[in-house]
């Protein structure tokens, strides 16, 4: 189950068994925006609260869509033609365009790509240049933007999934939209590195001054008040326990060398 939270922090979007329902913070019944044969998935409001971006295969593949809160107006977004995977639609402050992770089976990693509400579409990171070898390509997941769109904070994996049952290694790397150059904020540069300790999934707060970001440990129990429950079913299934961390964005992006 993906979850969100509207612009004005009212009402929650999830989906659940491939529709999507809206409902206010307080409770109650859920209402249905979607229903029906398609599997929709992984909804996020826009800036403005006016739209929900959803990933749906509707049109026959996995594509990006958005729809009214109040379920109309459905519009496609990507129009994706194969058997892709997209993974956790995001939108740019300005509510014009969406990051979308796009998983490549024939190179088992995740492309970064942007579509804009206009029809454009734009790959920001690759799986691997071309003539490169399989195993140097790099996963790029779970993309956020910076408050004032200066930057995308996003997921980092080089090479292929660990198949043995090990824990993959990812990291949080800070892109700059307009020059493109990447540096890896999580984990600290010069801090400790812990074995098997990838750290993913990062969400900004609104006032861009919180990373939040999960991680976790191989053979570690939980630990109170740091799970997530989606990660969690995935855990138990890995043998693996989610783990979490909050850190100064500022503290981050001075590691880095810059200053937002």
């Amino acid at each position: 189950m993906s979850v969100d939270l509207s612009p004005d922090g009212k009402r929650l979007v999830f989906d659940l068994l491939g529709d999507l329902y809206a409902m206010d913070v307080s409770g109650g019944t859920a209402a249905p925006i979607t229903r029906g044969l398609p599997f929709d998935s992984q909804p996020t409001y826009s800036p403005d609260g006016q739209w929900i971006a959803f990933v749906s295969d509707r049109s026959g593949s996995e594509n990006v869509w958005i729809i009214r809160p109040d379920g109309s107006d459905t519009r496609q977004v990507s129009f994706g033609d194969d058997d892709s995977v997209l993974v956790s639609p995001a939108w740019s402050p300005d509510g014009q365009s969406l990051y979308v992770s796009r998983y490549s089976w024939s190179v088992d990693n995740y492309e970064l790509w942007r579509y804009g509400l206009d029809g454009a579409e734009t790959l920001v990171v690759p799986v691997k240049a071309a003539g490169e070898a399989r195993t140097n390509g790099i996963s790029s997941l779970g993309a956020v933007v910076s408050p004032d769109g200066r930057d995308l904070y996003f997921s980092r994996r080089i090479g292929t999934s660990d198949l043995g049952g090990g824990v993959d290694s990812w990291s949080i790397v800070r892109r700059s939209i307009a020059t493109g150059a990447e540096q890896t904020v999580l984990p600290e540069p010069g801090g400790p590195v812990r074995k098997s300790s990838p750290i993913f999934r990062p969400a900004i707060s609104p006032n861009g001054r919180w990373l939040a970001y999960a991680s976790r440990y191989e053979h570690e129990r939980e630990r109170a008040g740091a799970l997530s429950p989606a990660l969690e079913s995935y855990n138990r299934h890995r043998r693996h326990r989610a783990l979490g961390g909050l850190t100064p964005l500022q503290r981050v992006n001075n590691l880095s060398g810059t200053n937002n």
